[in-house]
């Protein structure tokens, strides 16, 4: 499966956006839509530089922050070597999964995708247990599932010399006392490992006693040749040539002995394990050499001798061997019940995980129906803001066109305003011009008055005058006086009326 790399300043992927700002859904929708970006690099680079930054998978960056477990399944699911891969600090996503909390069911997946990342150290060499240690787990059942994928990582030391124990004991985080307390319990390994297998320790005590039964059958061999040349010394004589018939067929046999038990102890199928030879310390040169008849006669005997006791050790060593082999399969018969056991465990344990995982998948399912629903709810969103966005614009132009008027509106205002200025001069003008015609119809009604005032004593005067002349006269009656008198009080209240107009006004 081709990979990819993309400039995270550049052209970083909607996934791996969506893992950096921890916006799970969205990532969920991503890694669903373009599977393809989960098995895309995105490396960023320093500043004026082409030296690498950093360089990190989607699953390195998400285990960093402590993903939901259908997160991390989906980006398995979607490029299952990403576990497997390193980043460019020489780390995997275990690493950072362990060092930043993930949960119980991130550590278990990540696992099950790399089984053998529990025991891959960092260039620090430090394993995942020596992160999980120092920065503590989310829970202690994620210990303990680190603890079951490698039971060696406790005593491993990182470059400075440090044991997980010891990076426990110094850090800081609530579940501290008892990760101490969990790699405490877990004794030392010897510092020669005993051999657990039955298989491997008959093959072990095999491997022994076949190096011991070399070492006595090359001095057998020795002994042989040195008793055949001392044959051919005295078979040259006729007078012991009965007398030696014996000894030659126990002599000549000793060949046959030794590469039977050679052919024996080459054979490494064999299962049955070879006892040690009394005799296998006994050097050639302590081999006699045979100078005469009764020497050979003696070293015959000895032989035969030999012979028997090997033969009753070997009828030993075949009873050792059966006792060996029943106890070896009594054992092997108990572990193998063991793994039974641990079979039938297992399998209840897959079973629940099962059982878990199909739960997994419907709250998948469920979620991936509330991410479609969220996802009309967006569009229907979308559409609504793009409807939004057309409404502003209208009303952007008909401000824009209020704007306008607006300011039409402030020009002719101004134009008014400087109008009022104007026509407020004026009026001033004819209030100043008012105030003055009043004072000066003031002055006329008051002479007017005067004259007025003149009249009617020239009037009065006269009409003195006249009744003074009309007496004297004799010339009207006494009616005539009264009409006259009357036509004089109509003029008076004409001019009275006159008078008090003129000084309303």
């Amino acid at each position: 499966m081709d990979e990819f790399e993309v400039d995270y300043d550049k052209n970083v992927t909607g996934l791996y956006s969506s893992i950096s700002n921890s916006e799970w859904d969205q990532a969920l929708i991503e890694v669903k839509e373009r599977p393809e970006e989960a098995r895309t690099w995105v490396v960023r680079f320093h500043p004026n530089s082409d030296s690498i930054m950093w360089r990190f998978l989607p699953i390195h960056s998400a285990c960093a922050k402590d993903p939901p477990e259908i997160v991390l399944n989906a980006l398995v699911n979607a490029y299952r070597r990403g576990a497997q891969c390193f980043d460019d600090q020489g780390m995997l996503p275990l690493h950072y999964a362990c060092g930043n909390q993930a949960s119980l069911e991130v550590i278990r997946l990540l696992l099950l995708a790399n089984p053998e990342g529990s025991s891959v150290a960092d260039p620090h060499g430090m394993l995942p247990l020596h992160y999980l240690a120092q920065w503590g787990p989310s829970s202690i059942q994620a210990l303990d599932v680190i603890l079951f994928a490698n039971r060696d990582a406790p005593f491993a030391r990182d470059s400075e010399g440090s044991t997980p124990l010891e990076l426990a004991q110094h850090g800081e985080y609530p579940e501290r006392d008892e990760v101490v307390e969990v790699l405490q319990k877990i004794p030392e390994p010897p510092t020669e490992l005993p051999i657990r297998s039955p298989v491997a320790r008959r093959e072990k005590k095999y491997e022994t006693q076949k190096e011991e039964g070399n070492d006595a059958i090359s001095r057998l061999r020795a002994a042989a040749a040195a008793q055949e040349k001392t044959r051919e010394e005295y078979t040259s004589r006729d007078s012991q040539q009965n007398d030696n018939r014996d000894d030659e067929s126990v002599l000549g046999a000793l060949p046959r002995i030794a590469q039977a038990m050679s052919s024996s102890l080459d054979n490494d199928n064999s299962p049955f394990p070879t006892r040690s030879l009394n005799y296998a310390n006994r050097s050639i040169e302590e081999t006699p050499t045979l100078d005469s008849n009764t020497d050979a006669k003696k070293m015959v005997s000895e032989l035969k001798l030999e012979v028997e006791k090997l033969r009753a050790e070997a009828t030993l060593a075949e009873a050792d061997a059966e006792k060996t082999i029943n106890e070896e399969r009594n054992k092997m018969q108990t572990a193998l019940d063991e793994m039974k056991a641990n079979l039938a465990k297992s399998v209840e344990e897959k079973q629940e995980s099962a059982s878990h995982l199909a739960e997994r998948e419907e709250y998948g399912k469920l979620v991936e129906s509330r991410l479609e629903d969220k996802e009309n709810q967006l569009n229907a969103g979308m559409k609504k803001n793009e409807t939004l966005r057309k409404d502003l614009d209208t009303v952007k132009k008909d401000i824009s066109t209020y704007k306008s008027k607006t300011s039409t509106l402030d020009e002719h205002l101004n134009t008014l305003s400087k109008t009022m200025e104007g026509m407020m001069k004026e009026q001033e003008h004819i209030m100043k011009a008012s105030i003055r015609h009043e004072e000066h119809m003031k002055k006329v009604a008051i002479v007017r008055q005067q004259k007025m005032q003149e009249l009617i004593d020239q009037e009065v005067l006269f009409a003195k005058n006249s009744l003074e002349k009309q007496k004297q006269n004799e010339l009207g009656s006494e009616e005539m006086i009264n009409e006259a008198m009357e036509k004089q009080q109509k003029l008076m209240a004409a001019v009275a009326s006159v008078l008090s107009e003129s000084r309303q006004n």
